[in-house]
């Protein structure tokens, strides 16, 4: 995969207008091929405090994101979510 971001990741995103400005950590990438050109698809965990953790996706020729880091404490391997 050629794709920006990878598993564990750390972002800050806008999700056209619902999500902007959060924090995500990237769960899981899938590589989406529509024959035009190739995307990405990210399922991104936000943490919500005292709720536990909202899931999203997104792609990432819709989106705007910004690498903040890789998290340490991520979601295990992804791998072993297939």
């Amino acid at each position: 995969m050629n794709n920006k971001y990878n598993h564990n990741d750390v972002i800050q995103f806008t999700e056209k207008h619902k999500w902007a400005g959060c924090f995500g950590i990237i769960d899981k990438v899938k590589e989406c091929d529509d024959k035009e050109e190739i995307d990405y698809r990210y399922l991104i965990g936000v943490p919500v405090p005292e709720n536990g953790v909202a899931h999203i996706f997104s792609m990432e020729n819709d989106e705007e994101f910004e690498w903040v880091g890789t998290a340490v404490l991520g979601y295990g391997d992804e791998e072993d979510d297939e």
